[in-house]
């Protein structure tokens, strides 16, 4: 295990390299069947969003074995499938050369002083990923990165990896942050900058997570150790004490210095919805009454009338935010290139699509791609359908954009 020795300040933007003929780097869904498993290319890309969402699986990810079989059923049946997904990666990376089974979980003596995550009964039948694909990439990736899937528990490794996702609201840095807490040695809190006293002692929070965690609602157990903290902060759409950007002459200074202090082990990704119309539209989908934030999270909200809704789009308005929302991405691009801090950039819209992006994601902290099947989230799209029918009044908002520099944001 360990970190990455190409942790370095560098910029990246997420791009997936062409692949090898048969490989469908986008779709790659892989389910269970007939106690084997198969890939499955009929469904569709954005099952990658959903990871254990899949259709013919329940909210929380657990497969749907069918009627008649009650909680343990269902749970030993979890367990064996996520040995399963296990033991058919760790053959595909051997094959390769890509990656040696360890299972040093066999060795391990877990500590009994705090809650020691130790083999597989935590992989879920989250297998919306493409196995060969991955082992594709690890065999490609950096030599040092850590695995959990490879050695089956938390290692203590040198030195902890923190790092600030910059991101908007309305630009799926929730969805982002549950992925990541699917991975046992890794956690990220929500927005922390939102509350005075966590701005006071957010660098405590990020480098002691186990302290705070309990305290937190809706969250994952703490474990013994972590590889990877991270925390999401958003650059303009919130008040300006609670925003990471240049005119925060109290915040932002303050976690410019403690990264410094962390050298390369503190990082930033840009998290990015590049299409801000987009985005603009998710926004007057939250303020709509009764629909704040994700359907799934509020009771009594029907995600499948929400589907179903539309939007008129003030013109005017949606103008204006379309070039606030670029200029703000110049700014915190501008602030983050600037520092001497490690840099990734990312866009929402290719993490939904393209298996490739959430690798380098992973590398980038320090882990290896192999441990992809490891993530997963519940939450699934609010807005599903095609902007020509959600946007009521598209034809005056296609009029609008034509000619202008936002004109590709109806077409992508």
């Amino acid at each position: 295990g360990g970190v990455a020795a190409s942790a370095r300040r560098t910029t990246t933007n997420a791009t997936v390299a062409r692949a090898p003929a048969g490989v469908n780097t986008a779709v790659g869904v892989r389910v269970a069947e007939s106690g084997r498993m198969a890939s499955s290319e009929g469904r569709h890309a954005a099952a990658v969003a959903g990871v254990g969402a899949d259709a013919d699986e329940s909210y929380d990810g657990v497969p749907d074995l069918g009627v008649g079989v009650g909680a343990t059923g269902r749970r030993r049946a979890q367990v064996m499938a996520g040995r399963s997904v296990r033991s058919e990666l760790m053959a595909l990376l051997e094959s390769k050369g890509a990656m040696k089974r360890d299972d040093g979980y066999l060795r391990y003596t877990p500590d009994q002083t705090c809650n020691d995550v130790v083999g597989f009964d935590i992989v879920s039948n989250h297998s919306s990923w493409d196995l060969e694909a991955i082992a594709q990439h690890v065999a490609t990736e950096p030599k040092g990165l850590s695995s959990y899937v490879q050695t089956g528990y938390c290692q203590k490794n040198s030195k902890l990896v923190n790092f600030i996702t910059m991101s908007e609201q309305r630009s799926g840095s929730t969805w982002f942050k549950e992925m990541l807490n699917g991975h046992p040695c890794m956690f990220m809190y929500g927005e922390m900058f939102m509350r005075q006293e966590k701005r006071k002692r957010f660098s405590t929070m990020l480098e002691s997570p186990q302290k705070f965690m309990a305290k937190i609602p809706d969250t994952k157990p703490a474990t013994c150790r972590y590889w990877v903290v991270g925390m999401k902060a958003f650059h303009y759409t919130t008040p300006v004490p609670t925003t990471l950007n240049p005119r925060n002459k109290e915040l932002t200074p303050r976690v410019m210095e403690w990264m410094k202090k962390q050298g390369s082990y503190a990082r930033f990704i840009h998290m990015e919805r590049h299409n801000f119309l987009d985005r603009h539209l998710s926004d007057v989908r939250a303020n709509s009454p009764g629909l704040g934030g994700h359907c799934q999270k509020i009771k009594g909200c029907d995600t499948s009338k929400v589907h179903d809704m539309r939007w008129d789009l003030k013109v005017n308005e949606m103008m204006k935010y379309l070039k606030e929302a670029e200029k703000q991405s110049a700014s915190v691009k501008s602030m983050m290139s600037s520092s001497s801090q490690p840099v990734l950039s990312i866009k929402y819209d290719e993490l939904r699509t393209k298996q490739e992006v959430w690798c380098q994601v992973l590398n980038f902290l320090g882990v290896s791609c192999a441990d992809l099947v490891l993530l997963h989230s519940s939450l699934k799209k609010d807005i599903t359908k095609g902007r020509d029918h959600v946007i009521r009044n598209y034809d005056e908002v296609e009029k609008a954009l034509k000619g202008s520099q936002f004109e590709w944001m109806l077409e992508s």
